[in-house]
């Protein structure tokens, strides 16, 4: 069922919701990552997703977040 969400910040608690609940696999696609929050939040509920042995899948823009720091992934190799 399709959620509308009225915000951005709405949108993303969801999605956090969705990975903290995750027993086999996330699939995560963006256009725009940034560290600080609220990316290295998602990173962070990526990285614990992982540790509980969900599959953890992540495609993302290298031009719409070119500012992110070059080990800012490391947590998921």
């Amino acid at each position: 069922v399709p959620e509308w969400f009225s915000s951005g910040g709405a949108a993303l608690g969801r999605m956090l919701e969705s990975v903290d609940q995750a027993v086999a696999s996330v699939r995560l696609e963006m256009y725009i990552v940034q560290s600080g929050s609220p990316g290295d939040d998602m990173l962070l509920a990526l990285i614990h997703a992982a540790q509980r042995g969900v599959r953890v899948r992540v495609l993302h823009d290298s031009l719409g977040s070119a500012g992110l720091p070059a080990g800012f992934w490391e947590g998921l190799v």
